[in-house]
């Protein structure tokens, strides 16, 4: 019971203090620490400090100071919340629950560690994401988008611009190896003509539908790619000559032949 004189009478004094014409919304005060309402100065600016592990400020400029951890259990703004200058660039903003921006009803079900904004969101450095994304509208990218693992796309696909393979690092090739591709465009050299493994003759993909393309980068020497008996189909072996491309397509157990050019 004193605790709550206590309050009344805060709240009582704040609006003495402040004028009732400009108290628009509650003051709810939920802890058992003393709460003190005081004047910082002659000006207009008051603070409320709490003697815990918070201590926030009004300034004369209506800013919210806070020198420590600000805890609240619900914290509701009918107009318009502007950010300033952080203090310190060290200051972390740590929620235990959901954010939400906008009154729009999320699709998916918030279950205390989520995020949604109603409108657009807008970041100017880099972003990072661990886990999967899922787009459900279009997806506008001004700039270069770098993926360092598999995208999958389950509806189609519409390119403007070029779509750019980027060129792995040559590998050499040697009589009955085992040719390792790092990435779709793929360069290979010998130190003379030879012929790959007859079994294995290109290490296996990793998901079906993947696309690779083989390049002959020597100068004269003939690299020849087993296309009958091992992992490559291709109804019959692939003399690549020099500048020769070969285009497969590995199907989760062999990779097919899909088109050879001569550049010959």
């Amino acid at each position: 019971m004193k605790k709550f004189l206590q309050i009344a009478t805060i709240a009582a004094l704040a609006v003495l203090l402040f004028g009732a014409g400009n108290v628009t919304s509650s003051l709810m005060l939920q802890n058992t620490s003393p709460v003190q309402v005081e004047p910082q100065s002659m000006s207009d600016a008051w603070a409320v400090d709490y003697f815990g592990t918070e201590l926030a400020a009004l300034d004369t400029s209506g800013n919210l100071e806070v020198a420590g951890t600000l805890t609240a259990p619900n914290v509701t703004v009918a107009g318009t919340i502007t950010a300033g200058t952080w203090v310190t660039e060290s200051t972390d903003l740590a929620l235990s629950g959901d954010l939400a921006v906008g009154n729009g009803t999320p699709d998916v079900t918030q279950d205390g560690e989520d995020a949604y904004v109603e409108g657009t969101f807008e970041v100017d450095g880099a972003s990072r994401f661990d886990g999967a994304i899922d787009a459900n509208g279009a997806a506008d990218f001004a700039s270069t988008v770098a993926v360092a693992g598999i995208s999958t796309l389950t509806g189609g696909a519409v390119v403007g611009a070029d779509v750019v393979l980027s060129a792995q690092v040559a590998e050499v090739v040697t009589a009955g190896s085992t040719i390792v591709p790092t990435g779709v465009y793929q360069e290979l050299t010998s130190a003379s003509a030879v012929t790959c493994d007859t079994t294995t003759c290109i290490a296996a993909g990793t998901t079906a539908g993947e696309l690779l393309l083989l390049i002959n980068g020597n100068a004269s020497d003939t690299i020849t790619i087993d296309g009958t008996g091992g992992n490559v189909e291709c109804k019959a072996d692939v003399v690549l000559g020099a500048e020769d491309s070969l285009l497969l397509m590995w199907d989760g157990s062999l990779w097919h032949c899909l088109s050879t050019y001569d550049n010959s």
